[in-house]
């Protein structure tokens, strides 16, 4: 593939997730679902297997979610939604075993109650809570929540990659 194609693919795919981005801004309801949206967009350079552009794709989108809406649009893309396809990509392609759903499953549930952490601590800190929880209550509700999460972005992959593949030829 040339490379001005790659950068063509990479620099459409951070306009899709910058325009979703950008909505979350005006939206009144359905951030969650802007957020995914905007992560799907990272796919679309993951099913040509350009790991690099697709890196630089989170990045750019990222920085302009940080441009258009701050830190509370930048700091939950390029943590949690923008990040997530990227570690799917990168442990498919290393971890190829036998239990290999378990491990990676387990490695990404780790990660993102990690992070989890951090923006809970950052949301604690900022006052940002209008509902007293414990952090405990919130991860459990969010590793039940990530579980289905991680299988539909999981087919939500297999899906653009057949479809880049049958509609797109480099």
């Amino acid at each position: 593939m040339k490379s001005s194609k790659k950068i063509a693919l990479c620099g459409i795919s951070s306009a899709i997730g910058s325009i979703f981005l950008s909505i979350i801004l005006i939206a009144p309801t359905g951030k969650l679902s802007l957020f995914v949206l905007s992560s799907i967009a990272v796919m679309i350079p993951l099913s040509k297997k350009l790991y690099g552009g697709a890196a630089l794709t989170v990045l750019a989108t990222s920085a302009i979610g940080f441009i258009t809406g701050g830190l509370l649009v930048y700091l939950p893309y390029i943590l949690v939604f923008g990040i997530h396809p990227l570690i799917n990509a990168v442990l498919d392609k290393y971890i190829k075993n036998k239990n290999g759903t378990i491990i990676k499953t387990a490695i990404k549930l780790v990660y993102f109650i990690g992070v989890l952490y951090l923006l809970y601590t950052l949301a604690y800190i900022s006052d940002l809570f209008l509902v007293e929880i414990k952090f405990y209550i919130l991860a459990i509700i969010v590793a039940v929540a990530f579980i289905p999460y991680d299988y539909l972005l999981r087919a939500v992959q297999k899906r653009i990659d057949y479809l880049l593949q049958k509609y797109i030829k480099f």
